[in-house]
């Protein structure tokens, strides 16, 4: 565990500011996908060719989509403010 802290250390201490914002529009969409599959294949009332992946947050699982929402609402509102030229 040690290890995967200090390469990530590593890492984000060579980046720059517009290297964070591009490593995190990399990895974002990538865990939004990959969060609403997982969602989507836990809920068994959920049908992904039928349903909109908006209708997962009226499931049980609604506060995973919810809390994703308000997660990526606050990076998104940073970055607009401060990363635009």
């Amino acid at each position: 565990m040690k290890n995967i802290e200090r390469v990530l250390a590593h890492i984000l201490g060579m980046l720059d500011a517009y290297g964070i914002l591009a490593v995190s529009g990399i990895v974002g969409p990538l865990v939004l996908v990959a969060l609403d599959i997982a969602a989507a294949v836990s809920e068994p009332k959920y049908n992904l060719v039928r349903d909109s992946i908006s209708a997962l947050g009226l499931t049980s699982l609604g506060w995973i989509q919810n809390d994703r929402f308000c997660c990526f609402w606050l990076i998104g509102g940073d970055i607009h403010c401060w990363a635009l030229p």
